[in-house]
């Protein structure tokens, strides 16, 4: 039911809060473990939020709250950050997904709008509004990757092809070709702030961005990069991110 990378944001910031002292683990304390987390940081960044600013002002904030003395401290949840995870689940249920992640629990935390975390990602710029939509309509994408003897093909699609969401493919494109510029210069930051700096094959991939080509398309129901190179070291590098990313990605990607 809870997703695995969200049990670490989890765990993570129980420790954060128990090494701190904290008699108690508030929705701030979630949320800046969440930072780290592949699926929330992705909506942020989706949002135009800068990550490390909001790290350095959770961070700020959460240093502010006096340790508490004593041998032992029995750090637990507040009725806030209770209220999040039984939101997010509750919505998970009645959408009938099957496990809950980051980015559901990112949604939940804008129902604690008096809460300095809400307060906080206004101040940013990251609204609920843009936030659920950025997630509903990735929850309406397919990826699909296609390893091939010189690379591989990354397309990303709307999943209802019938009903042509012009948004939602204009976001798919908008996306994909930023990404593929990035991936051009060898700048892979986007996937590895979201899927995490050591996903498999990512550090071969920016130190051998020269003999990769990369090229974009547009498609009428979303877009894809594809990549090609003769170096056989490079080739097993996409064929390993590609393979991480399916595993990540789970029912919502699939391999050609």
């Amino acid at each position: 039911m809870i997703a695995q990378d969200l049990e670490v944001s989890l765990h993570k910031a129980f420790m954060d809060a128990r090494q701190k002292r904290h008699e108690i683990i508030t929705v701030e304390h979630l949320l800046l473990a969440l930072l780290d987390n592949p699926s929330t940081s992705e909506v942020l960044r989706a949002c135009a939020a800068n990550i490390e600013e909001l790290r350095e002002l959770f961070t700020e904030f959460i240093n502010g709250t006096p340790p508490v003395t004593g041998d032992e401290v029995d750090t637990q949840p507040t009725l806030g950050f209770q209220r999040v995870i039984q939101r997010a689940i509750l919505h998970v249920q009645a959408s009938g997904k099957k496990e809950v992640t980051g980015a559901d629990v990112l949604v939940a935390i804008f129902g604690e709008q008096d809460s300095h975390a809400v307060h906080f990602l206004q101040q940013k710029g990251v609204t609920r509004s843009d936030v659920v939509n950025y997630v509903s309509k990735q929850e309406d994408v397919t990826r699909i990757f296609r390893m091939t003897d010189s690379g591989g093909v990354e397309r990303v699609i709307v999943k209802d092809a019938t009903a042509r969401d012009q948004a939602a493919v204009a976001l798919i494109q908008q996306q994909l070709q930023q990404d593929a510029e990035a991936f051009r210069r060898g700048d892979y930051s986007d996937p590895a702030s979201s899927q995490g700096a050591d996903m498999p094959g990512v550090k071969d991939l920016q130190a051998g961005a020269a003999h990769i080509r990369v090229s974009y398309s547009a498609l009428p129901t979303g877009a894809e990069i594809a990549f090609e190179t003769t170096d056989r070291h490079l080739l097993t590098a996409i064929h390993r991110w590609f393979g991480a990313q399916l595993s990540m990605h789970g029912p919502d990607a699939t391999s050609e």
